[in-house]
């Protein structure tokens, strides 16, 4: 399949390092893949810690086509500036908004404000941690086009995923691969 894309979650420290932007290039170049086929994940606190080196990585990753996504947005003390300053692609709705939107109002109403602010700027979003159907068609009413969670399955290792993908290239409904 040519148009899946993989992303990875990165650590401050591996984000830190000197060599990082070097590795994700060897590693892309070593399996002949483009930009497009990699997310790079990275979670607020990550940003917030060196904000000018970090902006710059950030910047290098979105020059050669790599997506950036925020992980377990809405978790940290941050300002939200950074959503204008850094090259970001995509918000990801942390699980913790997520389990409690069918529970409480204001876990609705800060899922309905982070939808809201990434239509606004054009960001893409996943919602993480969907294990219910409530859950998934509170999302779908919003236009949340990406989830993932428990509902459609567990985290998978690389053989499994091969064969996950096989399946899905073949037509097999998603809502099937789980088992």
């Amino acid at each position: 399949m040519t148009d899946v894309r993989v992303s990875i979650n990165f650590s401050g420290m591996q984000v830190e390092q000197d060599s990082f932007i070097n590795e994700i290039k060897d590693a892309l170049s070593k399996h002949d893949l483009p930009g497009e086929a990699l997310e790079v994940e990275i979670t607020e606190n990550v940003i917030m810690n060196d904000m000018s080196s970090v902006i710059k990585k950030l910047r290098e990753l979105a020059g050669l086509n790599i997506k950036i996504a925020v992980d377990d947005f809405g978790t940290d003390y941050s300002s939200l500036s950074y959503l204008q300053q850094f090259p970001i692609n995509t918000l990801k709705i942390d699980k913790s908004f997520i389990n409690s939107i069918n529970e409480t109002e204001e876990a609705a109403s800060i899922v309905d404000a982070i939808v809201a602010m990434a239509k606004g700027l054009k960001l893409s979003l996943i919602a993480e941690g969907v294990e219910t159907d409530p859950q998934l068609e509170y999302l779908k009413s919003l236009g949340c086009e990406a989830i993932q969670g428990y509902l459609f399955g567990k985290a998978e290792g690389s053989e499994r995923t091969k064969e996950i993908l096989a399946r899905i290239e073949n037509g097999e409904p998603l809502r099937n691969l789980a088992a």
